[in-house]
């Protein structure tokens, strides 16, 4: 039997490695202790574990089934979108909160040719104001909400 790699397989996949790196992370990096006194790892050690135990069933099954088509990207929505998140980690640290938000929710709103321009102004500034709310004044995180060069408002 051929190793295909179809929608079910490629899921599988994810689930085996996100699984076993945290299950890798827990092991290497904190104590597992014992169920009677457990360690930081303990539990993201064994959840890891079950998510990859799950992932490797879900592929010998993918594998079984017949008839689940190859898997399509669409590419523009998925450029843009992962545009998006490293455009706002890059605008982070000197462009600040605000402008981070709205930057990469402009661009993730690219994604589809039919969203509004101004429904996608106004997501980003919404969703800048509840990160603010949210992470900064909430949390108390020491993220900068505005560029570094408008220092008046500062953090």
């Amino acid at each position: 039997m051929a190793f295909t790699l179809n929608k079910r397989a490629l899921s599988s996949l994810l689930f085996i490695l996100i699984g076993g790196g945290f299950a890798a992370m827990s092991w290497f990096q904190h104590p597992l202790g014992t169920a009677a006194s457990m360690g930081r790892g303990f539990f993201p050690f064994w959840v890891g574990l079950t998510l990859a135990a799950l992932g490797s069933l879900g592929l010998v099954r993918s594998q079984a089934l017949e008839g689940d088509g190859g898997i399509a990207i669409a590419w523009r929505p998925f450029i843009h979108i992962i545009g998006a998140v490293l455009l706002f980690a890059i605008l982070l640290p000197e462009g600040g909160l605000y402008l981070a938000t709205l930057a990469g929710t402009l661009l993730a709103s690219r994604a589809d040719r039919g969203f509004p321009i101004g429904a996608a102004l106004m997501l980003g500034l919404g969703l800048a104001i509840a990160a603010h709310l949210a992470f900064v004044a909430g949390l108390g995180l020491p993220v900068t909400a505005f560029p570094s060069a408008l220092s008046l408002w500062g953090r």
